[in-house]
């Protein structure tokens, strides 16, 4: 071969190489933003579950991991258990023209549930004069959590309003967040993209906000059934998993404060834009939310134990 081909076939397997990232996974780097790589896995290889006691993406329990019980739950009671949940965000009414319902938070036959629906008649005394128009739902955590692995198994509803699951702690020193996922599964042109972002909104250091993110897209509809979406988070890195496969990872160089775990359904309007006829009432389920930490033995992805 030439040294034009040989240079050519180079620079192709650079772009497509395959690297090893994660659990011992295998994936194809096809996105790198400011630090952040977004990966494109098989999902053909995810892996299954068979020790609901681990991660499902570290079946081999290469983390040594120790259950976080503040912030795990299955959910399996009739009601929400309010010694870990708030049923609602306790310092923020919505965004409009959505308002966080109390009674729209759900628990039943081992699943959590987070309704949307249109309002018969607009309430007032939204932000700046703005009627609240829909009752929607906000589930936020009673502790905060700082670095850990946490894994959701939902299925987001199938309308034009944000599904999300994030951690965020705001006070007048130091607001940061990040955002596990962000789902419209209606949303035109983001019906099957998860969005991915942390947010530093302000420091000490720095007032100005700053976030990155990315939306890989999904090889199913987020709608039609129950996938698994997981954070792994550390002082070193910060990394997401789809159904137990690496999909996103950067370097951790802000996200050091404890913070709280949220779920909730927010329209976006300017964003998503706003619910069609027809798709309300709807429900975001979750099954179930697991974290656990690292033992003392436990390994960084990659390394032997």
């Amino acid at each position: 071969m030439n040294s034009g081909g040989r240079s050519a076939l180079a620079l192709l397997f650079s772009m497509c190489m395959i690297a090893a990232a994660g659990f011992g996974q295998t994936s194809v780097t096809v996105q790198e933003q400011d630090g952040w790589t977004l990966h494109s896995p098989d999902f053909s290889t995810a892996p299954k579950s068979l020790h609901e006691d681990r991660p499902l993406a570290d079946q081999e329990n290469g983390g040594g991991w120790k259950k976080l019980e503040a912030f795990s739950d299955e959910f399996n009671g009739n009601a929400l258990d309010l010694d870990k949940w708030w049923p609602k965000n306790p310092t923020w009414e919505g965004r409009p023209p959505g308002r966080f319902e109390e009674e729209n938070v759900s628990v039943s036959k081992g699943i959590l549930r987070l309704a949307a629906n249109a309002l018969d008649t607009p309430k007032p005394g939204g932000p700046e004069g703005r009627d609240w128009q829909y009752a929607t739902a906000a589930v936020q955590s009673r502790d905060k959590v700082l670095y850990g692995h946490f894994e959701v198994r939902a299925k987001v509803m199938a309308a034009c309003i944000c599904n999300a699951f994030w951690f965020y702690h705001a006070t007048p020193e130091r607001w940061t967040e990040i955002d596990v996922f962000e789902i419209g599964a209606r949303a035109k042109g983001n019906e099957r993209k998860a969005h991915m972002t942390v947010h530093v909104f302000h420091t000490p250091e720095d007032k100005t906000h700053r976030q990155w993110s990315q939306a890989p897209e999904l090889p199913f509809d987020p709608a039609a059934d129950f996938h698994v979406y997981s954070l792994d988070w550390t002082p070193e890195h910060i990394r997401y998993y789809v159904d137990g496969l690496l999909v996103r990872e950067g370097e951790n160089r802000h996200w050091h404060q404890p913070l709280t775990m949220n779920f909730d359904v927010e329209i976006m309007e300017q964003w998503f834009g706003m619910p069609a006829a027809g798709e309300l009432p709807a429900v975001y389920e979750v099954d179930y939310v697991r974290a656990w930490t690292r033992g003392d033995k436990g390994t960084e992805p990659g390394e032997q134990p």
